[in-house]
C-alpha cells in the first residue's frame, strides 16, 4: 500500500456543480485530510493519510 501522496483539484470553486460529489466525498473521507483553498478559482487538496 502506498502511503502518503498529494492530489490536487483545480478550479474546485468555479466548477464546484461537476465536481460536487468529487469535493463532497474528499471532504468527507476520514482517510484523507482535504481542504479547499481560494488560490484563483479554487483548489481542491487532499493528502491520504
Amino acid at each position: 500500500m502506498i502511503q502518503g501522496g498529494l492530489l490536487v483539484t483545480d478550479n474546485a470553486i468555479n466548477h464546484y456543480e461537476t465536481l460536487k460529489l468529487m469535493i463532497n466525498k474528499a471532504l468527507s473521507d476520514k482517510c484523507v485530510d482535504a481542504m479547499i483553498v481560494a488560490i484563483g478559482k479554487g483548489e481542491l487538496l487532499y493528502k491520504k493519510n
